[in-house]
């Protein structure tokens, strides 16, 4: 019990001294012996976005990256991940999660989500104070059902976010060739796909099929986003 709160209050000092002292870059839980090329890794990155402080933080699960821009620029690799890909591919993953720090995607896809939220909030709280109003009843249910197809537009927002990330780290970092091979194994090497899955996890696997359907992926299919990254390549060396 000691322990958990010496750990929860290092983390919370480590926080504090990044996000109000000199620090750049943190590193949590790096292997500094395994990946001892990281942080120049960042720094550079860092240099080639014009983004001034990063906190990369590396995950026990998964089998991705991603990237948030509230509070700060933050970016979450997994182990496996990393375990998988090479220097120059893992360079080309964090690139494409630099792009969305550098356009604050999450920004922009929660301001999307407010449109839709901060109305039916306003006429909730509207229709309770005048609850036999019909017009305002009426606006309610149309927000409502407004944000029940909301979804299926954030989808297609975090879709073209995905390819402008992409797009962006092709024209940044020296070779694309990286984020395609990246983006392979990515796409083949998944640790969690060699077992057979669960009943319990197909079940899932089926009720997001479901939503998929009807509100579409969150990410390109690979092929698309393979052709992105070859014609943004193609245009910067024509611009050359």
């Amino acid at each position: 019990m000691i322990e958990n709160h010496k750990s929860r209050l290092n983390y919370l000092k480590e926080l504090f001294n990044f996000y109000f002292g000199d620090l750049k870059i943190q590193i949590i839980d790096w292997d500094k012996d395994k990946y001892p090329n990281l942080e120049i890794m960042v720094k550079n990155l860092c240099k080639k976005f014009q983004i001034g402080k990063v906190r990369v933080i590396i995950l026990e699960e998964g089998f991705n990256a991603h990237a948030m821009s509230f509070f700060g620029s933050r970016i979450k690799v997994s182990k496996k991940l990393m375990e998988n890909l090479g220097e120059n591919e893992l360079e080309a993953v964090i690139a494409h999660e630099f792009s969305h720090l550098y356009f604050r995607h999450s920004i922009l896809a929660l301001t999307v989500l407010s449109v839709f939220v901060i109305p039916l909030l306003a006429l909730t709280i509207l229709t309770s104070i005048f609850p036999n109003n019909p017009p305002l009843l009426f606006l309610w249910f149309l927000s409502a059902l407004a944000l029940f197809f909301s979804p299926k537009i954030m989808n297609w927002v975090k879709l073209h976010n995905e390819i402008i990330a992409d797009r962006e780290a092709a024209l940044r970092i020296e070779n694309p060739l990286f984020l395609e091979k990246a983006l392979i194994k990515l796409y083949i090497r998944n640790p969690d796909w060699t077992k057979r899955p669960t009943r319990l996890s197909v079940i899932s696997s089926g009720l997001s099929w479901i939503k998929a359907y009807f509100f579409g992926f969150t990410h390109p299919f690979l092929k698309e986003r393979i052709e992105h990254i070859k014609f943004a390549n193609e245009m910067r060396n024509k611009n050359e």
